[in-house]
């Protein structure tokens, strides 16, 4: 036996631990790979309901998940209590196509945005899935910040942006007016439109907003009904009406009570109603303060909701402009005269409407891009190529009174 010989065969019993390690990696792969439970990517079910607001940047929703086991269930859960609440967000078919193109990474990282609370509830549907229902808290401002950043919807400000916030004034249901709870009610409504960027409008007390409406009841063609008045009085795009009920109950020996409260959104120039919710608040053991404790939730959870609503109207809008309630004082008793009126504002807006039509007055609905000050300055333009002289007698942000005279 050679040297060389002899060597060879020590380093074929050699032990070779290189191979052993690259053999175990390789074997935990596949078992890791063999034992990965399959979850779901986006929503399947879309079993969620937002049943409240917290705050301005946390909802808390009712969500349900089913999936072939308890963890995907759960997960599924989460992405269902995501989708409640982009929903809201998302308000324009571009947005919710942008939205469904991009699930898969929208709805990548639910712990980042849904933490549940307590245990979920778990039953089994007749195929033999495992079904949860669980209470979620939704972090809305932080998804919602994501959406936007990532440029699948809009940011809320920007559009209101675009012309002018909306003004908003809040007005108590006349059934309501005289309880004791409304000043502070209102005074919640406004403070979280206020957080959403909207424009309020608020007078100091309830009962000077009724005393505004007195300044404009002389004015014809005005809408009947008081609050719309009390809107153009005070120049408000939309104005928002405030119902609230409390309930008062019993839990073994602990008296309790929950609050309603009822929103309804109107167009000021028309009254023409464009969005309404009801929110509610948790059943609390009562005790001082708590009627407030519980008012305020159920506002907020009934802002939250119709911000969306009022949101679409605000949206369609704004690509005609902001409307304007324009009474036009005259002699119109011939049509040559009414016609120079109707040229000019058609020369001046995106749309117009004629409202009412008399011997000596005109009222128009015009929608144009800009403030009352540019209005007024545009149709005296117009008016003077007419040879008509135009004379402002009153004018606040949404309603304008104006005498004509024709000259020589």
């Amino acid at each position: 036996m050679t040297k060389n010989e002899v060597k060879i065969k020590s380093t074929e019993g050699k032990f070779k631990p290189y191979l052993l390690t690259a053999y175990a990696v390789f074997f935990l792969i596949l078992l890791t790979q063999s034992c990965t439970k399959k979850m779901p990517k986006y929503p399947q079910t879309f079993d969620a309901q937002i049943i409240t607001s917290l705050d301005p940047e946390n909802v808390e929703v009712n969500s349900k998940g089913t999936w072939e086991h308890i963890e995907g269930a759960i997960h599924e859960a989460k992405l269902n209590a995501m989708w409640a609440v982009i929903q809201t967000l998302a308000q324009t078919d571009e947005e919710k196509s942008k939205i469904e193109a991009n699930k898969e990474s929208i709805f990548s990282e639910p712990d980042k945005y849904v933490r549940i609370e307590g245990s979920p509830k778990r039953t089994r549907t007749p195929d033999g899935k495992i079904r949860v229902e669980v209470k979620a808290i939704v972090r809305k401002k932080l998804l919602e910040d994501y959406l936007v950043s990532a440029g699948y919807i809009k940011k809320r400000e920007e559009i209101i942006e675009v012309l002018e916030n909306p003004s908003i004034v809040v007005i108590p249901d006349e059934r309501v007016k005289n309880q004791n709870w409304i000043d502070f009610g209102v005074s919640e409504v406004n403070s979280y439109l206020t957080t959403k960027k909207f424009e309020v409008l608020n007078p100091e007390t309830v009962q000077k907003l009724y005393e505004m409406a007195q300044q404009v009841e002389a004015v014809e063609g005005l809408p009947q009904d008081l609050t719309a008045k009390i809107a153009l009085a005070i120049g408000a795009d939309i104005y928002i009406t405030l119902e609230g009920k409390f309930e008062e109950g019993r839990v073994g020996s602990d008296k309790t009570v929950k609050a309603t409260a009822s929103l309804k959104a109107f167009e000021s120039t028309t009254g023409r109603l464009i969005g309404s919710s009801t929110g509610f608040s948790k059943e609390l053991v009562a005790g001082p303060g708590k009627d407030r404790v519980t008012l305020a939730e159920a506002i907020r959870d009934a802002v939250d909701k119709l911000i969306t609503q009022i949101m679409d109207y605000w949206k369609s809008d704004l690509k005609k402009g902001k409307q304007f309630l324009i009474f036009v004082y005259g002699d119109f008793k011939d049509l040559s005269s009414q016609k120079d009126i109707i040229d000019s504002l058609k020369a001046i807006s995106s749309e117009y409407k004629r409202e009412t039509a008399t011997s000596s007055l005109m009222t128009f609905r015009v929608w144009y891009k800009g403030q009352s000050d540019d209005l007024i300055f545009a149709l005296q333009d117009e008016l003077s190529k007419r040879k008509i002289k135009l004379a402002p007698t009153m004018q606040n942000r949404k309603m304008i009174q104006i005498k004509t005279e024709k000259t020589m």
